[in-house]
């Protein structure tokens, strides 16, 4: 099974990733 099924933190991590990609560049995270 997927791990962010198990983790529903990962879920949130990954959705905080997204939007923080969404509002500014890569280049910027890096």
């Amino acid at each position: 099974k997927h791990k962010r099924d198990t983790c529903p933190a990962h879920t949130a991590n990954e959705v905080s990733e997204i939007s923080v990609t969404t509002v500014s560049p890569p280049e910027k995270k890096n």
